[in-house]
């Protein structure tokens, strides 16, 4: 399961939760349509106009998490976690204090269907359950 996380969340990462923060030209035309599709789809206001708050969450994404990303998959894969547990631990920590703000913004936003908001907290409640797993 763990490792399924880290490594499904490398490329989503890089190719599209990046997109809130840097110009669309830099991806892949695949990689746009694909986020284009998602915000559409699913009526993702946090990924179809990203709020400055949301935004410095990503950059913590990239900047932080996402060279951790590479070390679990690592460590996971020859099967080296236990040294690296503080490390896991942090990332666990961390992860499901962000989602708090960003479940809370789609399970109370007043000018979203409760469809949408219920599709989007489930799309995004896995970011919580497997980091308080690991934690």
């Amino acid at each position: 399961l763990y490792l399924a996380y880290f490594a499904s969340h490398i490329p989503i990462t890089m190719f599209i939760d990046s997109q809130a923060l840097l110009p669309r030209a830099l991806y892949p035309h695949i990689a746009a349509k694909l986020l284009d599709f998602h915000v559409e789809t699913n009526g993702d206001f946090l990924m179809g106009a990203p709020p400055t708050w949301f935004r410095s969450l990503i950059l913590v994404e990239v900047v932080l998490q996402l060279p951790f990303f590479f070390v679990a998959c690592r460590s996971l894969l020859a099967k080296t976690e236990a040294r690296l547990r503080w490390a896991f631990v942090a990332y666990g920590s961390h992860v499901a204090t962000t989602m708090v703000p960003i479940l809370g913004e789609i399970l109370l936003r007043a000018d979203a269907a409760a469809a949408t908001r219920a599709r989007l907290a489930l799309i995004y409640l896995p970011y919580l359950v497997v980091p308080l797993c690991i934690v």
